[in-house]
């Protein structure tokens, strides 16, 4: 015999429980409908006999007593097989949850949701039939629901009360599943929001966890990274104070030798001074003024892996040809790496070590790394910045230190317009040349001026800057004038795009280099 009863409803989330505990909490309603007739026929037996006043003092306190205690015992079990929010549901509307706990079947939303009339029919189904099938809506979207029920206990009514049921459900246009059998919820959809809040909560928990495993992993890189670019910083360092060492080393030992060529040029001249002359002299011949002994070094680098310069080679060798027309004694290197720039510098230190006057002419690419200028040789590595203070050479090393004699003048046509692969952006690394302080004596003059690039003179035989010096050389002008010429001819050839400067700390009267005589 099953009844079956479609209607509308609401829903909530999904769950299951097993078969097992529904008929576990069939047997224990058995149990109790058996205790509760034995404790029926106690309070029967307590009130039939006489009444209080009928009995003695002490009788009618027991028989009160007794009443007393069958009423607690009759509230007992309905109390202690619910919850504490719903011990004021009838025993036979009592279902199990999907997570064993139990709870009142009007207290569920699909109870709620329908309206009274359903209500009353579905608590009535609930708490009276043997066993029934309850199907619901699976989507919030969609509402329905249906009951079959069997009143008696009829063999067989399982088989095809589950599947009519869902039917039903579905004939309502829903997708649906069973969501309680007697008592027994099967799905969470029927129990409210609450699982499903707790279970959002608990994928949320998850994320976090996992969001937290993530940062801390990227952290742990982060730091690996750190301390390997402090390991690699710590071992830079370490290799420029061995440069540094080095150079000073080699340093103070030029100026060892200087200072004792110095010794001996006055040891000379003393002797020279105590020579006696002839007692009579019949004519003195006129005394020429003594040459001057010129030495210049010529350095042109163009071949840079990266992109090969157009002129350098062109500038060094037309200023040696200009040089050596004057009367100077030219060293000229061409296309030099590190080491033998270096060695260049220190042959050159000693040939010229007695010399008035030195010109270094240096034609190639240069840079400026925290303030300080570096010549740069073609074998330097483009792609590690790190390496350029070791690898190139300092400007004022090579004035302080290969640079001998009393007046000393540079001239750094650098920072070409095509600069090296290197990263101009890295910390430290600056556009153009640096300012630079010169001692007594010296003067050096930039191409362009400190924080421009010099122009490399494309399509033209000579840089803008080595075109305007060597033409200007040959007038008659002190040094400082030539050198405001360049200045003028050089922006009117730029369009001021290139500003020649220089530095200067000379001393005594006119330096005319074209006019000087210089010793053979």
């Amino acid at each position: 015999m099953g009844r079956d009863v479609p209607g509308n409803g609401g829903r909530g989330s999904t769950g299951l429980r097993t078969l097992r505990q529904a008929v576990a909490c069939y047997n224990r309603r058995l149990m109790l409908e058996h205790q509760m007739a034995g404790l029926n026929y106690f309070w029967q037996a307590a009130t039939k006999s006489r009444t209080c006043s009928q009995r003695s003092a002490f009788g009618c306190c027991a028989a009160l007593l007794m009443r007393c205690l069958c009423l607690l015992a009759l509230a007992l079990p309905v109390l202690g097989a619910l919850p504490a929010h719903a011990q004021s549901c009838p025993y036979s509307l009592v279902i199990t949850k999907t997570d064993g706990s139990k709870d009142c079947f009007t207290n569920l939303p699909i109870a709620n949701e329908v309206d009274p009339q359903y209500k009353e029919v579905l608590s009535k189904i609930v708490g009276k039939a043997s066993r029934y099938f309850l199907a619901y809506s699976k989507s919030p979207a969609c509402k329905a629901v249906a009951v079959t029920s069997n009143w008696v206990m009829l063999s067989g009514f399982d088989l095809n009360a589950k599947a009519q049921a869902l039917s039903n459900c579905q004939s309502q246009g829903c997708d649906c599943e069973v969501a309680i059998d007697s008592g027994k919820v099967l799905s969470r959809s029927v129990e409210g929001p609450d699982v499903a809040v707790a279970l959002k909560l608990a994928d949320e928990a998850r994320n976090r966890a996992a969001d937290e495993a993530r940062r801390a992993q990227d952290q742990r890189a982060s730091q690996d990274l750190t301390l390997a670019a402090e390991r690699l910083k710590a071992e830079a360092g370490t290799a420029r104070r061995q440069q540094a060492e080095a150079e000073e080393k080699l340093r103070l030992s030029s100026i060892a030798a200087l200072q004792r060529q110095r010794e001996l040029e006055e040891q000379l001249k003393q002797a020279q001074l105590q020579v006696i002359p002839a007692p009579v002299v019949l004519q003195q011949p006129a005394v020429p003024a003594r040459a001057i002994i010129a030495h210049a070094l010529i350095i042109g680098n163009a071949a840079y892996p990266s992109k090969k310069l157009d002129n350098p080679v062109n500038d060094a060798r037309a200023m040696t040809a200009k040089l050596r027309g004057f009367g100077f004694v030219v060293t000229q290197v061409l296309d030099a790496g590190r080491e033998k720039l270096t060695s260049v510098l220190a042959q050159w230190s000693r040939t010229a070590a007695n010399a008035d006057l030195t010109v270094l002419f240096y034609a190639g690419h240069a840079i400026q790394v925290f303030g300080k200028n570096y010549m740069l040789p073609i074998d330097i590595d483009q792609a590690d910045v790190t390496k350029l203070t070791l690898q190139g050479v300092a400007v004022d090393a090579i004035i302080e230190q290969f640079m001998p004699g009393k007046t000393k003048l540079v001239f750094l046509d650098a920072c070409r317009t095509n600069p090296l692969a290197v990263r101009t952006a890295s910390r430290g690394i600056t556009k153009g040349l640096a300012p630079i302080t010169v001692g007594e004596g010296t003067l050096i003059a930039y191409a362009a001026k400190d924080g421009q690039e010099a122009e490399d003179g494309t399509g033209q035989r000579n840089s803008p800057f080595t075109t305007a010096l060597l033409e200007h050389l040959n007038d008659p002008d002190d040094i400082a004038v030539v050198l405001r010429k360049v200045r003028e001819k050089v922006m009117k050839a730029t369009s001021g795009k290139q500003q020649p400067w220089e530095y200067g700390s000379l001393t005594g009267g006119a330096l005319v280099l074209s006019a000087m005589k210089y010793a053979k």
